[in-house]
């Protein structure tokens, strides 16, 4: 009976990682907001610029839609400012955290 049960356990299998595939683990973050004038109405179809806060390089710009809506895609883990000109030029900033 034992013979039997030693024969019917599945061969065993050994898993090993590959070499040449480092495992990484990623992790990012959405950041959405509201543009809006000194009036509390929509700043719509202006430029918004994430700049990282360390660096202050600009990581990406998006624009605004009608409702002065916007939306910064797979952001890196960080401290960011959101900034936007006006027409008359004037920057506008608020810090943000992914």
């Amino acid at each position: 009976m034992q013979a039997l049960l030693a024969q019917s356990q599945p061969p065993a299998v050994r898993v090993t990682p590959a070499a040449s595939a480092p495992i990484r683990a990623t992790a990012v973050a959405t950041i959405r907001g509201i543009a809006l004038t000194a009036t509390n109405n929509p700043l719509v179809e202006a430029r918004i610029r994430l700049r990282n806060a360390r660096s202050g390089r600009i990581v990406n710009q998006v624009v605004t839609d009608r409702a002065g809506l916007f939306e910064f895609l797979e952001v890196d883990p960080g401290s960011y400012v959101a900034e936007t000109r006006r027409l008359a030029q004037r920057r506008c900033s608020r810090p943000a955290t992914s």
